[in-house]
């Protein structure tokens, strides 16, 4: 029965390090999905001079982040994002669609910048994050098994 139980502590370090490296692969994808979009919005404005809500009707996003971006649900970003990168891309959206093209397109490339540094430094920090995570969630489940052997 110790070692039933000792498995199950172990197989439980495993799989919650494992969810933590999805976790944060997850945030990168998001990241560069959103990055995706704001190039689409960045080349609607620049190319074609569309006003935000024919640009938002015309994008068919493929993940919730940008769905719930598009239908104004920006709370979302606090999940995924720093506080600093969020409040980039907040302020990105609120004044969407007020300026001149010119200053439209500079805050595109602004929020571009700001979300490409973000994913650029979650790249370089993934694989020592997971490493960390998955020793210590493994060292934990041996202590455990330790203390109940």
């Amino acid at each position: 029965m110790k070692i039933a139980g000792a498995i199950f502590i172990l197989c439980a370090s495993v799989a919650s390090s494992y969810f933590y490296e999805k976790r944060e692969k997850e945030k990168i994808k998001k990241a560069n999905k959103l990055a995706e979009f704001i190039r689409y919005i960045r080349a609607q404005i620049s190319y074609f001079s569309l006003p935000t809500d024919k640009i938002f009707k015309a994008y068919k996003p493929d993940d919730t982040l940008t769905e719930d971006i598009i239908s104004g649900k920006l709370s979302s970003l606090d999940s995924f994002f720093d506080r600093d990168t969020a409040d980039v891309i907040k302020d990105f959206f609120s004044s969407l669609g007020n300026g001149y093209k010119d200053e439209q397109l500079a805050l595109c490339d602004f929020t571009l910048s700001a979300i490409e540094d973000f994913t650029d430094k979650m790249n370089k920090e993934f694989s020592g994050k997971v490493r960390v995570f998955r020793s210590m969630a493994i060292f934990t489940g041996v202590c455990l098994i330790i203390l109940l052997i």
